[in-house]
């Protein structure tokens, strides 16, 4: 589901209209990180998480802020809101190429999500680096 931060009261009404349907919240329903704004985008996403059949990417942040000056210390208490809300179990790493490439070259992206990831367990690690994705994508 490619959403906007405005779009998600909609979608949690489509998702409860859904419950045996699995969902794909693309790009972390694309926060307002250019103006550092938190609310509503935060308390619409803990509400989505309390549904178990989504499943967030943790993508497109870079593009949604400065494209020539955000810092991964900008970014991360986005990641944090959806790994809290999500767990590492419902995340799966996205890079949001090619789009990616007007604010973050492929490489910077996957080593600051590592980054921000690196407290986690291996086995949590390993879910949002790729177990979530195969689990989902049945790959």
């Amino acid at each position: 589901m490619l959403v906007y931060e405005k779009h998600l009261p909609q979608t949690i009404k489509l998702v409860d209209r859904h419950p045996d349907q699995v969902f794909v919240l693309d790009h972390v329903a694309k926060p307002r990180v250019k103006e550092g704004a938190m609310s509503p985008w935060r308390e619409h996403i803990k509400e989505l998480a309390k549904r178990p059949n989504v499943t967030c990417k943790v993508s497109g942040l870079a593009t949604e802020a400065d494209w020539a000056a955000w810092t991964p210390q900008q970014l991360k208490p986005y990641f944090d809101v959806v790994l809290d809300a999500f767990g590492p179990r419902r995340l799966m790493f996205g890079s949001d190429w090619p789009v990616c490439l007007a604010a973050v070259e492929y490489k910077r992206w996957f080593e600051t999500v590592q980054a921000w990831a690196a407290p986690l367990a291996e086995a949590e690690r390993a879910r949002l680096m790729g177990d979530t994705a195969v689990e989902v994508y049945r790959l």
